[in-house]
């Protein structure tokens, strides 16, 4: 087995006659990126090079000593990383054997094990075909999807791609005497604070905070494979870019507007700018990226206007030496413990080298007490953002986290209210919020009344009883600023009973089971039936019963009615329709174990386009009937097809498989009431996805009240 040849950024000549052999690479793969990366604190810049009987595989990667972090002192392991941007392994064509592979990653793995190395994490280029060499070996994620234009078009065509309101916004700044061009004078100056000027106005995380040394080493270490492109508006700079040359590839890498001229949207002409350059100097493809730490965001959405073209971006995790990771890991807890701190997510990899916050006192919030800020998540937009209030919260501690994580970043504040003070979901808000119950008569008025004192901007309902109530009221909170996230009132009516539920959809075309009243001719039912409530959830007083002892059985069960026992596997399918009731998403899947009626094991359908056509016909249906928001529907996969059972107007107990499958609904649900278009995704989720719950607990000498 061959050894790998291991280079540094100073064998640069070596370095680039191996990226000059393979398929294709990138600007980020270049040796004089990752000697910027050494000199601004990164690490020790390598290149692994596997030499094979067909050819070659290559895998740059950062080298960090793990007693440099805080707590770790002392530490004599290492992990390794990538640098800012896409990286991730390359290699020659024809792609190497699946015994070049094994050996390619047997070799890394002993190098890894020689030099102490606990973790690597690596973002993949979603330009270049990397997953290959490397699957086996830890986690690869699919993290979200970038825009990229294709410039072997035609001019004609790329701009048929462009959205029309960037048309639109284009024309508007040439109008007003707006120019882009490339800037030769090799000056960062201006750009630089520009690009500060822009990260303070969204609220970036420091990490983005680059500094004049960062940029005056980029420019001395690539020259011209930097490029600065600056919009001008008479004599003053209103906007910047910065974007990076190799091969055929132009990536966007920078990008900066000056605050007065937001509005304007003046990336739009840059970009336009740097696509006609582009094409005509012939490069073949314009990477612009994805959003904010890949989510389709306002910035995804901004960049998605230039094009169709999208490609799956992933990162690579692994842990080559388990132990030792968890003793690290454990370290810099204890550590963190004893000076104050607390990792506030368990998601960052490496662990260890997660921010730290203080930790979080009983009753204290999560973030500082801001009810209203202004953010600039977009080029040429600048919403105001408000706060999400989840009710009767109980138990919903997944989809509480969900909301509490998009809000922080968003700069708003996430509370819950329920009528229980040791509800679990409310330890995990910024703030609790004690509700009445929805029976009470002043339910409404005290819920109004918290609404207006909290600048609630988006309230999300979880339980049954509340969606009647919060449907009849939503034109009244919409009038004080706040979307509920609730379907029409007459949209509920039908789907809270369950005759009435089988009788619509089955007028519409959809399969239902047979139904029939308690009075029925019991000799004209099958032997077996299904009784359950007429109106009910959680599957309470739900259950098969012989035909024999069905007066016993419905004299148990309120209002009951019976339906024919189903055959086949039952499904449940987590969707999304936006305020206007158009579906945008949905995530089928088995539920394999229930507690109290809801999901607790279960696993994402494989994509079948019979099964997801019926979905997404029915997805329609119920938009056309009232249906908005978000929505989880029961059916069963018999012989016959898909046959509908229920239709609840909420988010379902199995939330968490299907924002793990790719339904982002809380991100869309923001999205939306801020006024950012969110695009349809239908049958866009990863299947073959199993979820497994467990219970934990929370400790406290103070109940919320």
């Amino acid at each position: 087995m061959p050894e790998l040849e291991v280079l540094t950024t100073a064998d640069k000549d070596r370095w680039l006659a191996v990226l000059s052999s393979v398929e294709r690479f990138d600007f980020y793969d270049l040796p004089q990126y990752h000697e910027l990366a050494e000199r601004t604190g990164g690490g020790r810049g390598r290149l692994l090079v596997y030499q094979h009987q067909g050819g070659t595989i290559a895998l740059p990667l950062m080298f960090r000593s793990c007693a440099a972090i805080e707590g770790l002192e002392g530490e004599t392991s290492w992990d390794a990383g990538s640098v800012y941007g896409y990286a991730g392994p390359l290699s020659t064509s024809p792609p190497p054997s699946a015994t070049d592979i094994a050996d390619f990653q047997s070799t890394v793995r002993t190098l890894l094990d020689s030099l102490g190395v606990v973790a690597l994490f690596s973002s993949l280029n979603p330009l270049i075909p990397q997953t290959h060499l490397i699957a086996g070996l830890g986690e690869i994620a699919a993290n979200g999807t970038t825009v990229s234009i294709d410039l072997t078009l035609s001019p004609e065509e790329q701009l048929a791609q462009y959205r029309l309101n960037h048309r639109r916004g284009i024309r508007r700044l040439r109008a007003l005497g707006a120019a882009c061009d490339i800037d030769d004078t090799r000056d960062l100056g201006e750009f630089v604070d520009i690009y500060h000027e822009t990260m303070s106005r969204v609220g970036a995380a420091s990490q983005y905070f680059f500094d004049h040394e960062y940029f005056a080493l980029l420019q001395d270490l690539l020259g011209s494979q930097v490029k600065l492109f600056r919009c001008t508006l008479g004599d003053e700079a209103i906007a910047a870019g910065l974007f990076l040359v190799c091969g055929d590839i132009v990536q966007y890498h920078l990008g900066a507007t000056r605050t007065a001229y937001v509005e304007l949207g003046p990336m739009k002409l840059i970009i336009d700018t740097v696509r006609q350059w582009a094409t005509e100097t012939g490069m073949r493809v314009l990477h612009l990226g994805g959003g904010v730490g890949a989510q389709e965001d306002s910035l995804f959405h901004f960049k998605a206007g230039f094009s169709d073209r999208r490609h799956q971006y992933a990162t690579w995790r692994w842990v080559p030496n388990p132990q030792a990771y968890a003793r690290i890991s454990a370290r810099k807890a204890v550590w963190n413990s004893n000076h104050g701190l607390e990792f506030p997510s368990t998601d960052h990899f490496p662990l260890y080298r997660s921010r730290v916050a203080p930790i979080q006192a009983p009753g204290e919030p999560l973030t500082k007490p801001t009810v209203k800020v202004k953010t600039s998540r977009q080029p040429d937009s600048e919403p105001t953002f408000r706060n999400v209030l989840v009710t009767a919260a109980g138990r919903r501690t997944s989809l509480v986290i969900a909301f509490a994580d998009e809000v922080r970043r968003r700069g708003g504040r996430m509370f819950a209210g329920d009528v229980d003070p040791l509800a679990p979901a409310l330890f995990l808000a910024n703030e609790a919020i004690q509700l009445r119950a929805t029976t009470d008569p002043d339910y409404v008025t005290g819920l109004m009344e918290t609404v207006k004192r909290y600048e609630i901007g988006l309230l999300v309902p979880t339980i049954d009883p509340d969606l009647p109530v919060l449907a009849r009221s939503r034109a009244a909170l919409k009038s004080i600023g706040c979307v509920t996230a609730v379907s029409d009132e007459s949209f509920i009516e039908i789907v809270s009973d369950k005759l009435a539920t089988e009788s619509t959809f089955g007028t519409q075309g959809i399969a239902v089971p047979k139904s029939w009243a308690p009075d029925h001719q019991r000799t004209a039912l099958p032997d077996l039936v299904f009784v359950k409530p007429r109106r009910g959830s959680a599957s309470q007083g739900a259950g098969v019963a012989t035909r024999r002892d069905l007066t016993t059985t419905l004299s148990h069960t309120d209002d009951p009615i019976i339906q024919e026992v189903l055959s086949g596997p039952e499904i449940t399918i987590d969707a999304l329709l936006d305020l206007d009731g158009r579906p945008i998403h949905y995530v089928p899947r088995y539920r394999l174990r229930t507690l109290a009626g809801e999901s607790i094991q279960g696993v994402t359908l494989e994509h079948d386009r019979d099964v997801e056509r019926w979905i997404e016909n029915l997805l329609e249906i119920c938009g056309s009937l009232g249906a908005a928001g978000p929505l989880c529907l029961q059916a069963f996969l018999t012989e016959r097809g898909p046959v509908l059972s229920e239709v609840n107007a909420r988010f379902g107990g199995g939330f968490p498989l299907g924002r793990a499958a790719g339904g982002l609904y809380t991100t869309w649900l923001l999205d939306l009431i801020e006024g950012i278009p969110v695009p349809s995704r239908l049958g866009n989720y990863e299947s073959g996805l199993y979820m497994t719950r467990y219970y934990s607990e929370y400790f406290t000498r103070s109940p919320r009240w």
